[in-house]
């Protein structure tokens, strides 16, 4: 078996409200945080033509909607160059304390 390799991303750019912490605040990505979602996945793309690297078919995230919608806006463009979906699992213990 060949050597594995993780990417730990953060979540893109969103509305933080301030003075409340953030592992609290439910706010979606905004157009910012799209952005960097989406250029995080051309960063990965470029790596994995670059190296003879195989993607897994899915990402883990965590459950805040940030979270969820930065793995969806990757996996969505990593899936367009990949031969299978790729697709986005959520787990209450990737989240922040």
């Amino acid at each position: 078996m060949g050597r594995r390799i993780a990417a730990i991303i953060r979540h893109g750019d969103y509305h933080q409200t301030p003075s409340a912490p953030s592992a609290l605040q439910p706010y979606p990505l905004n157009t910012t945080g799209e952005q960097q979602a989406q250029a995080a996945a051309t960063t990965i793309n470029t790596l994995l033509s670059d190296h003879p690297w195989q993607l897994v078919s899915t990402i883990d995230c965590s459950q805040p909607l940030r979270g969820w919608q930065t793995a969806d806006i990757i996996a969505t463009a990593l899936s367009t160059n990949s031969e299978e979906s790729i697709k986005v699992e959520s787990f209450d213990a990737l989240a922040e304390r």
